[in-house]
């Protein structure tokens, strides 16, 4: 598989709980996958067509912390603005709130296809997480991923679908897609977050089921161990291709 991997660094970022509005906000440890469609997205300068779309990854942070932001709670209101006479429609209040941050962010990002002239001149300010949190390119190549019947995976995010193959992962809903020509409307999934190191050549690390793969998508670049090359999971984006 051809596909453009690009190495992301981030001093702070943070993928907020989408249904936690207001008190204390946890982060993803992972990115969900829509936050990378809006990432490649970003570097396009457009929306690109989702579909046929494919995005893996590797994460890894050295540390995670609360902190304390603004938040402005927004409601509709009345009356009219002080001295212009305008009518006063929106009306908020700023309310601090405690969030979690993650720090020192690395992100190796594979996207399925040819995007290296984006990523090397990316359209708008580049961002992991919230719209202030800047990230930086560390190299952007294409290359081809290869087959393997073994691999090893580490930080990553993996399809629900192995959860009876799998030993040592944690259960997480994210949005896989937000549909941006339908309203914003978010599609959410199961994924399986892990964060240990697994090899599928044992048996106490990844068993042997009817949902386990037969052979692995692995980066020919990345460091070995104990002979196996990280395995790439390439996640598709919108239901019809999940």
């Amino acid at each position: 598989m051809l596909v453009t991997r690009v190495e992301v660094e981030a001093p702070v970022t943070s993928f907020r709980f989408p249904h936690f509005l207001v008190g204390r906000q946890p982060t993803y440890e992972m990115p969900p996958l829509a936050t990378l469609y809006g990432h490649l997205c970003s570097a396009v300068g457009e929306w690109v067509n989702p579909s046929a779309l494919q995005i893996g990854y590797r994460f890894t942070y050295q540390g995670k912390v609360d902190d304390l932001e603004h938040q402005v709670i927004v409601g509709a209101s009345g009356g009219k603005l002080g001295k212009t006479g305008m009518p006063k429609v929106l009306e908020g209040t700023v309310q601090p709130t405690r969030r979690e941050f993650l720090f020192g962010a690395r992100l190796t990002l594979y996207v399925s296809g040819d995007w290296s002239a984006a990523f090397r001149s990316p359209r708008y300010a580049v961002v992991l997480g919230r719209s202030q949190d800047l990230a930086s390119y560390r190299t952007v190549e294409v290359l081809e991923l290869q087959r393997a019947d073994h691999a090893y995976y580490e930080h990553t995010l993996l399809p629900w679908q192995l959860r009876p193959t799998i030993l040592r992962a944690r259960a997480e809903t994210m949005a896989r897609y937000i549909d941006y020509q339908n309203g914003r409307r978010p599609y959410f999934d199961r994924f399986l977050i892990l964060k240990d190191r697994i090899r599928t050549d044992r048996g106490d690390d990844w068993m042997s089921t009817p949902e386990s793969a037969t052979s692995h998508l692995v980066d020919p670049n990345s460091a070995e161990w104990n002979g196996l090359a990280r395995g790439v999971w390439m996640h598709p984006l919108t239901a019809e291709d999940a």
